[in-house]
Order: structure tokens, then C-alpha cells, then sequence
């Protein structure tokens, strides 16, 4: 299974908004899966890359090898400072099309790294 990062933005946006003290429930984090047409199976993925990638402070828990609680908590220090840098709809836009274009592979640090150029481009340094 493959990384959507237009669905990791989304759902670090979604976390980033939660009011709850540990982050959205379980049920929310279901119904703004489905509300992206995201399969439970590509959710409990990118739940826990997120925490392997250390940005969330949960990861998927699992019965009967089914996703059974997918609640991806809220975000860390390092998990904010990706958000930050890729949040900017303008700066999202940017990052895909110059990835796209220089034909590299995604990953996290690609993407950190495309988000700190674009910044710089658009500050004229």
C-alpha cells in the first residue's frame, strides 16, 4: 500500500483541529475518512506511518487482524512542524507540482525539503 499525501495533509490538518485532549475519537476519525472516500484499511495505513514517522502519538489497535480503534491522537513536535510547512494550500500546490516535475519520490523529507524550497522562492531568497 502507497502513501495518498494529499490524505496525510488532510488528516494532519484534521488532527491539528481536534478539540479533544487526545486527539479525535475513533468515530471521527472514521467519518472523516469516509467523507474522503478513504477506505478503513488506507486509514489504519497512513495512521501508522504517521506515528512510525513519529508525527502522531498513536497508532492503529488491531482484533481479529481488523483495524478496531484507529485513533491517530494529536500531533507532535514533529508532527506540527511538517503541518506547518505543508499546510498553505498555495504552498501544497507548489510542492506537488515541482515534485511532479523533477520526477523525485515522495517521501516525508522530499516533501519537508520541497515545502522549505518553495518558502524561500516565494520570499525572493
Amino acid at each position: 500500500m502507497e502513501l495518498d499525501y494529499d490524505f496525510v495533509r488532510d488528516l494532519l490538518i484534521f488532527c491539528a483541529e481536534s478539540k479533544h485532549k487526545f486527539g479525535p475519537t475513533n468515530k471521527e476519525t472514521i467519518e472523516f475518512s469516509k467523507s474522503k472516500n478513504i477506505p478503513i484499511n488506507q486509514l489504519a495505513f497512513t495512521v501508522n506511518k504517521l506515528f512510525e514517522a513519529g508525527f502522531t502519538t498513536h497508532e492503529v489497535e488491531y482484533a481479529s487482524n481488523k483495524p478496531k480503534r484507529v485513533m491517530p491522537g494529536n500531533l507532535t513536535w514533529e508532527g506540527n512542524e511538517y503541518l506547518n510547512s505543508i499546510k498553505n494550500k498555495s504552498t501544497w500546490n507548489n510542492i506537488k507540482k515541482l515534485i511532479s516535475e523533477k520526477g523525485l519520490s515522495i517521501s516525508f523529507d522530499v516533501i519537508k525539503d520541497a515545502a522549505k524550497a518553495c518558502v524561500k522562492n516565494s520570499l525572493g531568497l
